[in-house]
């Protein structure tokens, strides 16, 4: 237990420099490997340009410089493509080098053929197994998600808007939502349960068999139970630490207050994004780069459907005659040994994106937890005691103060807890791999052992009937086996991947409390992780409540402004003519809207999240420190004064 407030002034020390060395050096490993794929042959201008059958780049090399465009003269033969100067070479029936007739549009440098073109080609060619209904349906989608940009940027207007509002709404019903949520939650798992319980037998057979009669009535009253159980555990829960979640809620609220009187910090979260997403563009350049490491292979034959005019779009003389194009194919190979550099570049981008959340994260907390440990707060809020703050050396954190001092002292804390949660999402992508494959072996097994059983024959001698008894017993067994690793809701690799999910939410919860700890009392992260736990082990109650209530609020955040940000642009793309019927399905820009509207909120809710997390973390340490809530809020220092009672 800390005897004194923490210093939030000049006296502070680098914690964790090796993170840091550790972490720069891996920003530097992606430049080498940006530099070592361009001088081994990377161009990612033939990577996005698209190259003919020649092996030339369209648009760059000196003999198609004036042809920009790729196309495909014969679709269902995607590696075959040929150079034009736009996308009306693809529906020319004067032209040298398509084997048959379609119309496209110009998207990334390719001529993708239209929708109505995918269509009128699988009727006219009988290929629509080739290029049908998977593709057909690609390109509509991809036609509607460019033709939204305009929603999409309207959508972010209105997510910002509504994320506002929201969290008005809720800084004001914040304590009735979460009661009427875990009401609704207790009294529909009981009801569902009792339903169950006492549904009729009579109706459970309808579907089923006689022979798993008896296994499907014990199922539906054991689930029955499970969820009266659940509704009961909960009811009890919530009432045992009733006064617990009413501090938390108020800490949520208070967390709010928080990052209104600190406006600017709203800049931090946008400030990562920001730097994420410019990182992301030169991450991308860099693995098109890898990608594009190839080695030319043998020239491969063309289809004939390929170089020859097709007689269904060709008239004579034309139809059936050899076109312009060769009879053989340049094709380029990936190296593999890029191909498994991409995993180590892969998960630089996971611990660099990561370090970013973090940064901010633990910006943040330094900036309200000097909020609430000093004067300035108490004089503005005009609530608490002011004495005492100067003479333990606060000051008024701004934003700028806080970038700097995590950057400049915790940059190394913040790679380390980082890597831990990279680390850890590394070992849990490796482990539903392999759960994964032994599962659908699993269900090889269990599936060809079930339908050997049920293909046994049953005749009428007495001989017969004791080999149907045992068909029957080892059928029921072989589809208790097939429920248990076969069913896509109940298999090893779904309650697997639940634990593995448990276990990364420990993780990052755990590397919250340590950069909290870090930035506020100025430790590393090893000696701040056990400190950390500590304190939130001396207050359990305090520690789920929290938990519970933070997540349960914002995530009601999240899906309300995407739903929100949904409806008003389905009301738009409803009752304006602005887009006329240019899309295919109006339900894409909407679910481009909720999207938006998802992730704009999530932007904030992390923003809530560590200012709630660094709120109760200096309630805890004040609890600490002064054996009580000193230097809390009125409301704040009264409710936990009545929730720290035995």
């Amino acid at each position: 237990m800390k005897s004194r407030l923490p210093d939030f002034g000049e006296a502070r020390s680098c914690t964790d420099f090796l993170g840091a060395i550790l972490f720069i050096g891996s920003l530097i490993g992606t430049a080498l490997l940006g530099i070592y794929a361009s001088r081994s042959g990377g161009n990612v201008v033939r990577f996005v340009h698209g190259t003919n059958m020649q092996g030339l780049t369209c648009g760059v090399d000196f003999n198609v410089s004036s042809l920009p465009l790729a196309a495909w003269p014969y679709p269902p033969s995607f590696d075959a493509k040929v150079c034009v100067a736009s996308c009306d070479e693809t529906n020319n029936v004067n032209s040298t080098v398509m084997g048959v007739l379609y119309a496209s549009e110009s998207r990334l440098f390719h001529c993708l053929p239209t929708p109505d073109a995918v269509a009128a080609l699988a009727n006219a060619t009988g290929w629509g197994d080739l290029y049908g209904d998977a593709e057909h349906e690609a390109t509509l989608l991809f036609t509607d998600l460019y033709t939204a940009w305009p929603v999409a940027i309207g959508s972010v207007a209105a997510a910002i808007v509504l994320t506002g509002v929201v969290c008005v709404m809720l800084r004001s019903f914040a304590k009735p939502l979460f009661w009427i949520i875990c009401l609704a939650l207790v009294v529909g798992s009981v009801f569902a349960g009792c339903i169950l319980l006492t549904w009729p037998d009579s109706d459970l057979m309808i579907n089923v068999g006689p022979t798993y009669q008896s296994d499907v009535q014990l199922a539906v009253r054991i689930l029955g139970g499970v969820l009266v159980a659940l509704g009961a555990i909960t009811l009890l829960i919530c009432f045992a630490i009733r006064k617990q979640i009413d501090a938390a809620i108020d800490i949520l609220r208070y967390a709010l207050q928080a990052v209104w009187q600190r406006k600017t910090i709203l800049f931090v979260p946008f400030l990562s994004l920001l730097l994420a997403l410019g990182y992301l563009v030169v991450w991308l350049y860099v693995l098109l780069l890898m990608l594009s490491v190839e080695h030319l292979q043998a020239p491969q034959p063309v289809s004939n459907s390929v170089n020859h005019y097709s007689p269904a779009f060709f008239p004579p003389p034309l139809a059936g005659t050899h076109n312009g194009n060769p009879d053989t194919m340049v094709l380029f190979d990936g190296v593999s040994m890029w191909r498994w550099l991409t995993i180590y570049h892969a998960a630089q981008l996971v611990w660099t994106l990561l370090f970013l959340i973090y940064f901010a994260y633990a910006v943040f907390g330094y900036i309200v937890a000097a909020w609430y440990f000093s004067d300035f707060r108490r004089k503005h809020a005009g609530t608490g005691p002011t004495h005492g703050a100067r003479a333990h050396g606060q000051y008024r954190v701004g934003v700028c103060d806080g970038l700097w001092t995590v950057f400049r002292y915790h940059c190394g804390t913040v790679a380390i807890a980082a890597l831990v949660l990279t680390l850890v999402q590394l070992v849990q992508a490796i482990f539903w791999i392999v759960i994964c494959t032994l599962t659908r072996i699993k269900n090889l097994v269990c599936c060809t052992a079930s339908a050997a059983v049920g293909s046994v024959p049953v005749v009428g001698s007495a001989a017969s009937t004791t080999v149907a008894a045992s068909s029957a017993a080892a059928g029921a067994a072989a589809t208790a086996v097939t429920c248990c690793c076969c069913c896509p809701c109940a298999g090893p690799c779904n309650s697997c991947g639940g634990g593995a999910n448990c276990g990364l939410c420990g993780c990052n919860w755990a590397n919250d409390n340590a950069l909290l700890w870090s930035v506020v009392w100025d430790q590393s992260f090893c000696g701040s992780c056990g400190s950390a736990m500590a304190l939130m082990m001396r207050h359990a109650r305090y520690a789920f409540a929290v938990a519970a209530v933070s997540r349960v609020l914002l995530w009601i955040t999240r899906f309300a402004v995407g739903a929100l940000t949904a409806l008003v642009a389905a009301l738009v793309l409803r009752y304006s003519d602005l887009f006329g019927h240019s899309f295919s399905a109006p339900l894409v820009p909407v679910f481009v809207a909720f999207l938006i509207g998802f992730i704009i909120a999530s932007v904030f809710a992390h923003m809530w999240h560590a200012a709630i997390d660094a709120i109760f973390f200096c309630f805890l340490t004040d609890i600490d420190i002064n054996g009580g809530p000193a230097l809390a809020p009125l409301e704040l220092r009264r409710l936990g004064s009545a929730a720290l009672s035995p």
